[in-house]
C-alpha cells in the first residue's frame, strides 16, 4: 500500500545568511512510498532511534537522496505521513 509522506523545509535563518546553494529549498516536498513503481522504499536504510517513525525516516533518506542541503542547521525539516483521506499542499514538490 502507497503511503504520501508530505516533508516541509523551513529556513530557521535570514534569507541573506543561507548558503548560495541552499536559497531555493525552502517549500513542501511529497514522496511517494511503497513498492511500486517510481516509489521509495518504505524501510529507512538504517535503523530508526527508539521513538522516530520508520517511514518519517524512510521519507527522509529519500528526500536527502534528490535533494541536498549545504548547511543543515539553518533549516527546520518536518515530516508528516498523510492518512489515506487527507491531500498535501497543492504547491508540494514530488520527488
Amino acid at each position: 500500500m502507497t503511503k504520501i509522506a508530505i516533508i516541509t523545509v523551513a529556513a530557521t535563518d535570514d534569507a541573506a545568511r543561507l548558503h548560495p546553494d541552499d536559497a531555493e529549498v525552502a517549500g513542501n516536498y511529497a514522496v511517494a512510498l511503497g513498492d511500486g513503481p517510481g516509489e521509495y522504499p518504505t524501510e529507512p536504510r538504517n535503523p530508526p532511534a527508539p521513538g522516530d517513525d520508520p517511514l518519517a525516516e524512510a521519507a527522509l533518506d529519500a528526500f536527502h537522496d534528490r535533494i541536498a542541503i549545504s548547511v543543515l542547521d539553518q533549516f527546520e525539516v518536518e515530516v508528516a505521513i498523510l492518512g489515506d483521506d487527507e491531500e498535501g499542499p497543492e504547491d508540494a514538490h514530488w520527488l
